[in-house]
Parts: structure tokens; sequence; C-alpha cells
């Protein structure tokens, strides 16, 4: 473990000179300086005193500041806290281990706070309401901030909505304000409202607008302190009051550039043509402004395909890389389309080279496997041809709505059986904006994200008098399951994931199954080579189980739910199985080499042996 931490947290300190200078008195190079510890410039160390204090300081700060090792261990830490008063600890995660292996390591830590707590307080706080609302009233918040999908959401539940009317301050940015909802807002919330702007590319808030009185739109305001907003025509000339121009923003917040982009930092950062100052520079936001009479500036648009949703900036463009790299593809558009007022989602239409069927579930994955989950379109809609303008480009204001065409015609619809299966069945096309949803649909391939998550579970609750948690529904996922958790209770009281119980039962894995076991697979084995290269090749691989060695790929299920799998040793058909997914081996390893680079390096320095390698041939069954 101590080899693991050792680089990423080398590497931190590194970029991190205040933690660095309550050690660097321990060495001469600063002993009798006569300065204090702030005036300390590490840039004019000789390179093996900095290694020294970054190795000196790795080793006081592994063993005295942080939480590594095993639980056992790491109590006696939690105990001396303790007893300064400390009741609550938290932890950096993210300083440069990968992200598989800090969440494989998550259990960890969670056993770690359940060793350290009175029973009493671990039932509580295994049993506190941990919602938005809950924490507002607990804490007492006064200021809170969040994405206007995220206000959205909170409105829509009636406990955090009266719990926001608690709030002294609500700053609502990262993507557009749509005046509906401020509307709303401002009869549920009695503080200020302030609608923030800014680009990470400016360190993040620009610009602030309060909320007064009724405006047909939400401006984004006027600049913050050390600040300059400028629009400008084409040719970076200042844009009159009311004529659209791009906004460009200068001043303090304005970062040095994109790490190892120079090209793409030459062509955003200008230097700042309004001032004197030789270093003073501007930022190109590419957002399409104007001037209001009052001096404010009211946000039109992008001037380029870029969209935000739910507070990620997305280009349109790669997703249409992506899916123009697939075999069947031969041309994609892809928008963002508003289902209801604040609620974008990514639509992608594509036109199929020679005419094809595509099953449009299969294209979702392909770009899943590849980029971000907020970059994988909600819906995929298969086309003859595009609609075009009068000059012969793709018009994209006129690409169909998806609901009004049928369903993926390759897409096996089994009809929902019964009367929940069939009431929940309407609920989730209505808020997917999907024709025909069958028993083994899961909510999630067909489109559903954290927003329709949310809006399905009012809608249950409406429908069916009966509350489910989201943990209980992500947990389930597929129509039939969700049914069978609201058939399985009468009560009101908030349907939960099942507590661990003896009814397991071993069954033969299926293609519904495969999501689930590449899901585990991946979180429960992350340092095994086969892992390492990627989930185009574990999806071809157990596949290949499934079409080979069906009877001995086996699924540990209980109460409908995968808890674990198991299947047969790929021994003698390693060459076969290797040359059958070659193509997604090469795809996974292409999207990301890194950890067969360093599994690679780790193998060669330490001349493991063939027996060594072998344990990766057996896969026991989950726990």
């Amino acid at each position: 473990m101590k080899r693991t931490v050792r680089q990423p947290l080398i590497a931190y300190l590194r970029t991190s000179a205040d933690l660095l200078k309550k050690y660097s008195w321990a060495f001469p190079a600063f002993k009798n300086q006569g300065r204090s510890s702030n005036q300390i410039n590490f840039d004019d160390l000789p390179p093996d005193e900095l290694e020294a204090i970054l190795q000196f300081a790795f080793e006081r700060y592994f063993e005295t500041s942080g939480l590594f090792g095993t639980p056992e261990s790491c109590s006696d830490m939690v105990a001396k806290l303790k007893a300064h008063g400390v009741d609550e600890i938290a932890c950096l995660l993210d300083f440069g281990v990968a992200t598989e292996v800090v969440l494989a390591n998550l259990k960890f830590l969670n056993s770690l706070r359940a060793a350290t707590s009175r029973p009493s307080e671990y039932a509580e706080a295994a049993d506190a309401d941990y919602s938005i609302g809950a924490l507002i009233r607990r804490f007492r918040v006064t200021h809170f901030q969040c994405t206007p999908s995220m206000a959205r959401m909170l409105l829509a539940d009636n406990e955090t909505r009266s719990a926001l009317c608690r709030l002294q301050v609500l700053m609502i940015g990262g993507e557009a304000f749509p005046v509906s909802l401020a509307s709303e807002l401002k009869n549920v919330v009695t503080g200020r409202i302030i609608n923030m702007y800014g680009p990470t590319e400016t360190t993040i808030w620009s610009g602030t607008h309060e909320l007064v009185g009724e405006t047909p739109s939400i401006p984004i305001g006027y600049p913050i302190l050390n600040t300059q907003f400028y629009i400008v025509n084409r040719s970076l000339r200042p844009q009159p009051v009311g004529i659209p121009g791009e906004l460009l923003i200068g001043g303090a917040g304005v970062a040095r550039g994109y790490l190892n982009r120079k090209e793409l930092t030459a062509e955003r950062f200008l230097p700042n043509p309004f001032l004197a100052e030789s270093n003073a520079r501007v930022y190109r936001t590419g957002d399409l402004v104007c001037y209001l009479p009052d001096g404010s500036i009211k946000f039109l648009g992008r001037m380029d395909h870029q969209v935000k949703i739910r507070g990620h900036r997305i280009e349109l463009g790669e997703i249409e890389t992506i899916l123009n790299q697939h075999s069947l593809v031969r041309e994609s558009v892809v928008i963002a389309r508003e289902y209801a007022p604040g609620d974008l989602r990514l639509i992608a239409y594509i036109t199929a080279r020679d005419r094809q069927t595509v099953s449009t579930v299969q294209l979702r994955e392909y770009v899943r496997e590849r980029l971000p989950e907020h970059m994988t379109p909600a819906r995929v809609v298969q086309l003859d041809v595009f609609p075009q303008t009068p000059n012969k480009k793709i018009d994209r204001k006129a690409l169909p709505a998806p609901d009004e065409i049928g369903h993926d015609p390759k897409r096996n619809v089994e009809p929902p059986r019964g009367a929940v299966e069939t009431k929940l069945a309407a609920i989730w096309a209505e808020l997917l904006g999907i024709r025909n949803i069958g028993g083994h649909d899961d909510f999630f391939s067909l489109g559903g994200d954290s927003l329709s998550l949310v809006q399905v579970a009012l809608k249950i609750e409406e429908a069916f008098g009966k509350k489910i948690s989201i943990g209980a529904f992500v947990h389930a996922r597929t129509l039939e399951q969700v049914a069978k958790l609201l058939e399985n209770t009468t009560s009101k009281q908030p349907l939960r994931e099942s507590k661990p119980s003896d009814s397991v039962t071993v069954r033969r894995m299926r293609e519904a199954d495969l999501d689930t076991v590449i899901h585990m697979h991946m979180d429960h084995f992350p340092e095994w080579s086969i892992t390492m290269l990627g989930r185009p090749f574990l999806r071809k691989m157990y596949h290949w189980y499934l079409k080979t060695h069906g009877d001995l790929a086996l699924v540990a299920d209980k109460e409908g739910h995968v808890v674990g799998f198991t299947v047969a040793t790929v021994g003698p058909y390693k060459k076969s199985l290797f040359f059958y997914a070659l193509p997604e081996i090469v795809r996974g390893i292409a999207s990301n080499p890194g950890p067969v680079i360093q599994n690679s390096l780790a193998r060669f320095r330490a001349h493991q042996t063939k027996a060594a390698r072998s344990q990766h041939d057996g896969f026991p069954l989950l726990e």
C-alpha cells in the first residue's frame, strides 16, 4: 500500500509548497537562512535537496497525518483525534491514486468508520437522513450553491422545497438560468437569489446578477472585482448596446492556459487589446452575449456546438467523432434537446452505411465505453437522411424529436406483464420519450439519468402511493425488477436496498446480466491484466463465455439482484479468445493505455513467473 501511494503523494506534495514548508527546516539548505517559512522558494533548491525534502515529507505525512494502512492500524490515529475533541474527519482521496483503486478501497474506510464509532453512533449515522433538505435543517445552512438542473430537482421534492425557504442566499450557476425556474424559486426562497456566471478558465465565477422583480430573461450581470468583461465582434472590436458579440474576460482570474496544449492556449488566451500592460490577457469564452441598456450582460447562447448539461461543459463534436468511428455509422449529428424547461438531454442522430439497421442501444453502449457518462446520448435515432438547409448543410433545427420516430427495430421488447409493470412502463415512456418499454429494459440503458431518475421516483409515489429509494431503484434498474419492488410492499415507507440475507440462488448468466457483471469485475479486479484491456474486451469476453461455456457461466442472485458471478477458466482458450477480441483489445488499450504500460513495467521489474500469471485464469464467486 505504501508503494501504491508514494509516487502520487510525492507528486502532490511537489505542487503544494505550503505542505512542504513545515518540514524544510530539517535540512541545512534552510537552517541558517534567517527567513520565515513563507519566504522559502523551492525553485532555488538543488534537485537533490528538493528530492530529499519530498521524501522526508512523504514519510512524515504517511506516518503522522493520514489514514494509510488497515482499519486496525488506523484506529489509533482516530482515537488520538477524538481525544482532542475531533468529531468528524474528512479524507483527501484525489491526490493522484488511480480512481479504480480508490473506489475498490473505500470499503476499508467504511470498516474503519464502523470500528471507531460506538454502536449507537454508527446506527444513528446509518439511519440518518442525508437528503439535502434534511442537511439544510440539521446544520442551519444559510448559503447554498447548485446548478439550475439541481435546483429543479430540489423543488420537485416537497420536503426539500420547504427547507429552501430557510436560505439567506441561493447561488445558481453552471448552466443557463431559465426564467420559469427563477420565478418558481422566488416563490419559495425568502433570501437573495444570485445568478453566477463564469468558465473554469477564469477561476469559475466571473460575473453575478441578483434577481430583483420580474424579468423576461436572466442576465449574467456585471463582472466581479478585479475582472473585466468585453463584448467584441470577429475583429475584436467592441460592440455597442444590444448588438451580439463574443464575451472576452480579463483580470486576475484568467488562467495561464491549458496544460501541454500550446495551440489551444494560443487560440483561447489572447493579449488584452484594451489594456496597456504587456502581461494582461483575456480569455475568449465562445459565449454569445450583448449589453443591456443598464450595462449588464445578457447571455444569448454559444458560438460553437458546445453545450452545458447539469454543469458539465460538453463539446458535441467529440461525441460525433466517436459515433463516426463505429463501423456501421456513415454520419452523425448530436444536439441538446430540451424535453422540459431546464431539462436538456443529448440526442444523437445517425445515418448508417449501406442503409443497414443499427442497434441504437448498442451505439449508446459504444459511446459510454469511450466517453464519460455525462457525454453519453440519452437517445440515439437512426434516419435515412439528415434534413438539409437550402445551401445543403445539415439543418439541425429540422431534426425530428425522438418521440416522433418508432422504437429501435433491433431492440427486443417483451411487453409489460401485469398492472404494475404496465403502469410503470407508461411512466417511463412519458419521461424518457420512448414509445415501447419492455419488462427487461434497463432504465439507464434507455437514456435515464439522475434528473429523470428523481422524476420517475416522484411519479411512482404519486401513481402508486409508495416511495422507492434512489438506491433501491438503481440496484433494480429494469422495469421488471422495479415492479417487483413495488409489488412486495404495501406501506408508504421508502423502499430501500435489501439487507444482507442468506437467500442466494445460483443460476446461469444471461445477456442482461453483463452490465452488472462488468461493473463488478472492474470494481473488484482493477489490477488484473484482463481488466486493463478495457471494457470493450470484457464485454466481448463475457459474451464469448455465454456462447461457448454457458453452463459454466453462473451468477449469484439475491432477491432478483446479481451479487456475484463465476465463469470457467480461460486456460486452453487464451489464444483463440485473444484473436477473437483483438479489435476490442486495441480499442480498450488505445482509450486508456496508462494501466497497461504501468502493469507491463511492473512485471518486467519484478520478473514475475508464469505461475504468478496463472492467477488471472479463474474468477471466484463474489460475496
